[in-house]
């Protein structure tokens, strides 16, 4: 099915873009998806609040380069999500 024509929550489908600021850890986006991966295995539904909880947590302790860091990953989480919920949906 063309994206155009999909319903439901719509999701990019091109890789968890850089948003990371100059001087940030450098995270690969493999990183990044392994990371989500896990974070999708181990809180399921959840995962998009845990990776939410962690980027705040970073933001009220000032650390920009690691808020980044997760906002990646919970972008990368949503993406996972969606695909996982696509799979479901098409398996009947």
């Amino acid at each position: 099915m063309r994206p155009d024509t999909q319903s439901g929550p719509r999701t990019p489908t091109a890789a968890v873009p850089e948003v990371t600021p100059p001087g940030a850890p450098a995270v690969t986006d493999i990183e990044v998806y392994r990371t989500a991966n896990t974070i999708v295995t181990r809180y399921g539904d959840d995962a998009p609040r845990f990776s939410s909880q962690q980027m705040e947590n970073f933001r009220r302790r000032g650390e920009p380069k690691e808020q980044a860091v997760w906002v990646r990953i919970g972008m990368a989480v949503d993406e996972l999500l969606f695909a996982k919920a696509e799979i479901q949906r098409s398996m009947g």
